[in-house]
């Protein structure tokens, strides 16, 4: 990565200029640069600057200035519909509680404030004009692939802990390894991520799942997610003894997490399908493995693990859901993959079959190919009984009207069942066949009827 320079917004320009025309150094700093070495769009352009908190909102007099952490040294610009964090060059002292320095200076030096930061590709800054500050080496890493703790990797980690999960998501998301260094710290440390809240974990760990490189992060730091979720533990090594699969749970689990497309409900219901395994498995007498109702048993452990980890109830439901239908067989006939549909929600159909082929994925004993023909196929047979599914029925009230049905429930009732048989496959979804069995429904009505009442009047 020969670049050194990066393209500085206009309006990150302007922010810049009204700092240093008031006399004080700026800089955009950190992810923007980062992220503009690497050739992305950043998501947003942060400023750190020589000026004290009330400094800066001094040379923005007359905008929108929030003291939004002034203790420790950032306040927020508010101008054109954008959001500009500005933060005093500072350093820092003391983390008991793993998360919040316990002390902050302001500096006036920018190598100093870069000194503090996480990571040395966090650590990077760029002036006004785009050339970029790196005293690091964040470039030389951002270009060799690598997440480098700045300084010394525990004293970063004792800081804040979170940090461990973030070095994670980085590697898992920008497909880099770790420092060796850096790694080493994080198995030492691992354990201080309890100490940090569960909102904050559940945030970097989703990063990390739908990461490219999930699988490398999950393989070389297993013991840190074993931490996050202990559960896991009793998966890992967990030999299975059966000819359909061919590696032990945790084994399988990564891989099928890899295979899931890199959307969070998929990849954690990817996660968490089998690990309710070990607590169900049982030898027959040809010693071969079983995991009797594992599926039913994942889902309740996977209930228990995403509401510890503070997971909304939608994705919650979402994820559960989809554990305890994956050992379920798709059906194989229209009539009923309808019936399937009018069960589940389409949505809920699709996620299913993304998670099914990931399970296969994992087992490594399927070629792609054939696993691939098998998730066309249910596509297919899905499509089709969708579309009859949604077909309006070719029948309407009025032309129950016309056969002397009243309005009423019973008209609802001969309609509702019509629509029933259509998608059953019992009927064709033709107005001469459904007008035929709506009279022939509304004629058994009335005969019933008519002997009911001649029934009374001879008791």
């Amino acid at each position: 990565m020969a670049k050194r320079s990066i393209a500085i917004p206009k309006a990150v320009q302007l922010v810049l200029k009204t700092l240093t025309d008031a006399g004080f150094a700026a800089y955009a700093v950190g992810g923007c640069v980062r992220d503009s070495l690497r050739g992305k769009r950043p998501a947003d352009w942060d400023i750190c600057t020589s000026a004290t908190p009330q400094q800066s909102a001094a040379a923005f007099s007359g905008q929108r200035v929030i003291l939004t952490g002034a203790r420790y040294g950032t306040v927020t610009l508010l101008r054109g519909g954008a959001s500009f964090e500005i933060t005093t060059f500072r350093s820092e002292r003391g983390y008991s509680d793993s998360r919040h320095p316990d002390e902050v200076s302001f500096v006036s030096s920018l190598a100093e404030d870069l000194q503090r930061r996480d990571f040395t590709l966090n650590a990077m800054a760029a002036d006004l004009r785009g050339r970029v500050i790196d005293p690091l080496g964040g470039a030389a890493d951002l270009e060799q692939g690598i997440v480098r703790c700045v300084g010394d990797p525990r004293e970063r980690f004792g800081e804040d802990a979170l940090r461990i999960m973030r070095a994670l998501r980085f590697a898992s998301r920008f497909s880099f390894s770790v420092a060796p260094e850096t790694a080493a710290a994080i198995h030492a440390c691992r354990q201080s991520l309890q100490k940090v809240a569960a909102e904050r974990l559940r945030k970097e760990l989703d990063g990390l799942l739908t990461g490219e490189n999930v699988l490398r992060i999950l393989s070389e730091f297993t013991d840190v997610l074993c931490v996050l979720i202990p559960e896991i533990a009793a998966c890992v090594g967990f030999r299975q003894y059966t000819p359909y699969h061919k590696f032990d749970v945790w084994q399988h689990t990564m891989k099928a997490v890899a295979s899931a497309p890199p959307i969070v409900h998929l990849r954690l219901a990817a996660l968490l399908h089998d690990i309710g395994k070990p607590c169900t498995f049982s030898f027959d007498k040809n010693l071969l493995g079983h995991f009797y109702n594992h599926a039913m048993i994942s889902a309740a452990i996977a209930r228990r693990v995403l509401r510890r980890l503070r997971y909304d109830n939608k994705t919650t439901q979402a994820v559960v859901q989809l554990i305890d239908l994956h050992a379920r067989d798709f059906p194989e006939t229209l009539r009923a993959m309808r019936r399937l549909l009018a069960k589940y929600e389409s949505k809920t159909i699709e996620d299913l079959n993304h998670l099914k082929q990931a399970d296969e994925m994992g087992k490594g004993t399927k070629t792609q190919q054939s696993i691939a023909e098998q998730m066309r196929g249910v596509e297919d047979l899905f499509t089709r009984a969708l579309d009859q599914s949604a077909s309006p029925l070719a029948l309407r009230g009025e032309d129950l009207l016309a056969l002397g049905v009243p309005e009423g429930r019973r008209l609802g009732d001969i309609l509702r069942a019509l629509q029933s048989d259509v998608c059953e496959g019992i009927l064709p979804n033709e107005r001469t066949a459904l007008l035929e069995s709506a009279q022939k429904r509304w004629q058994e009505f009335a005969d019933f009827a008519q002997n009911s009442g001649a029934n009374e009047e001879r008791s």
